[in-house]
């Protein structure tokens, strides 16, 4: 396989994971039932959150899921089908963690909506949903212990990312990284280094909040 070939098979990837990244659910979802748009509502966030703040939990958790599977199902169907490319298997893994980071940075900055996205969360609970399934378990177990004491989901996002993150990188370190590895995957220093692009992002999305919960201003979620 020629080099331009591969690079281009990249570039279409890489593309296509922003584009796919980039959907605004909350947006669609927050105009079809209210007719109103997400970003003036609230805190002005198209993510999860701010919709179940605004229309309430049940189309929060939808958002949250919808997001989250725009990272989970074009990383399965490349899993399944980019190997299958004559002489491109080995360049799968890698590919795949880089498609996970990009789907992310089109979530916080979308091409459909002026760059105004959400914070990453749901698109990093998607990274963890399509790829380990113990950090998943491990994850919501935290997060929702988190946001039971806080009631506040920015606090219970950072500290459940930054856990993860500690936590792919003890497994690797241990010489144990398949554990909760979905089945067909492989695991190597990339993984990590994905889930420190999200974490990054995640913090770096929440830098508002971070001084409100430092100052005692964070906003606590009514719903839960």
């Amino acid at each position: 396989m020629s080099i331009a070939l591969i690079i281009l098979i990249h570039l279409g990837c890489l593309l296509l994971s922003y584009l796919i990244g980039s959907i605004p659910h909350g947006v669609i979802i927050t105009y079809l039932v209210k007719k109103i748009d997400i970003r003036r509502e609230g805190s002005h966030n198209s993510g999860g959150t701010n919709v179940a703040r605004v229309l309430g939990a049940k189309y929060g958790i939808i958002t949250i899921l919808l997001d989250a599977f725009k990272i989970v199902i074009p990383f399965w169907l490349a899993n399944i089908f980019l190997p299958l490319i004559p002489g491109f298997a080995s360049y799968v893994p890698n590919l795949l963690y880089m498609m996970m980071i990009v789907s992310c940075i089109g979530h916080c900055w979308p091409l459909y909506c002026k760059f105004q996205g959400g914070k990453a969360v749901s698109t990093f609970l998607g990274c963890i949903m399509a790829t380990n399934y113990v950090l998943l378990i491990i994850g919501a177990i935290i997060f929702f212990i988190i946001l039971k004491l806080t009631k506040q989901v920015s606090a219970a996002s950072i500290v459940t990312s930054m856990t993860m993150l500690t936590l792919s990188l003890l497994f690797l370190g241990l010489g144990i990284p398949f554990i909760g590895v979905w089945p067909g995957l492989s695991y190597s220093i990339i993984y990590p280094v994905a889930l420190l692009v999200g974490t990054v992002l995640i913090i770096f999305r929440h830098t508002m909040n971070i001084h409100r919960i430092t100052d005692g201003k964070e906003s606590k979620i009514r719903w839960m």
